[in-house]
């Protein structure tokens, strides 16, 4: 399992500043039982991104199919990000 943790405050930041943390956390908690079956899809897309985006993409699919790691995200989704 790697530390995706400067990821995880990028995608805080962003959703916050879209006003989208609320709703990404209510998404990942409601679609629990098809988290294996999403990250099976964005690991079947993953060749076509350059090696930027498949950082994310790992993370996501690390996100996807540890329950763990979903909930360490949540929790973060939770807390307000720092501005930068």
């Amino acid at each position: 399992m790697k530390d995706h943790s400067e990821l995880w405050k990028q995608w805080n930041l962003k959703l916050s500043q879209w006003q989208l943390r609320k709703l990404a956390v209510t998404l990942i908690e409601s679609s629990g039982f098809f988290h294996p079956i999403i990250a099976q899809f964005v690991l079947i897309g993953q060749p076509m991104f350059g090696q930027t985006a498949r950082m994310h993409l790992d993370a996501i699919i690390e996100l996807l199919e540890e329950p763990q790691v979903c909930q360490a995200f949540v929790e973060t989704l939770s807390k307000e990000p720092a501005k930068c």
